[in-house]
C-alpha cells in the first residue's frame, strides 16, 4: 500500500509500532526519524525502512514535510 503523507511544522509521531512493514523516501522538507532507538535526520530524496514490530518516531523540522510511505501487507485502518 503506497501512501502520502503530509506533515505540519514541528509535527511529532509518538514511539509506535505495527506489525507491517514499513519503508519510504523523504518528497519534501526534514524529518527526525527514530527507528529501535537510532536517531537519524532525513531529508529530501532519503530513503527509511522500518520492519514489522520495531518501535519508531518522528519529529518533523520547522518547515512543513511530505513522504511516500510503503506498507506491507495492506493497512486497513488506513482504507
Amino acid at each position: 500500500m503506497l501512501v502520502v503523507v503530509d506533515l505540519e511544522p514541528f509535527a511529532v509521531l509518538p514511539s509506535h509500532s505495527h506489525y507491517h512493514e514499513q519503508a519510504g523516501i523523504v518528497l519534501e522538507g526534514e524529518l527526525e526519524f527514530t527507528i529501535a532507538g537510532e536517531t537519524q535526520l532525513l531529508q529530501q530524496g532519503d530513503l527509511y525502512f522500518i520492519p514489522s514490530n520495531i518501535e519508531h518516531s518522528v519529529k518533523v523540522s520547522s518547515c512543513p514535510a511530505k513522504v511516500l510511505d510503503v506498507f506491507h501487507p495492506v493497512r486497513e485502518d488506513f482504507k
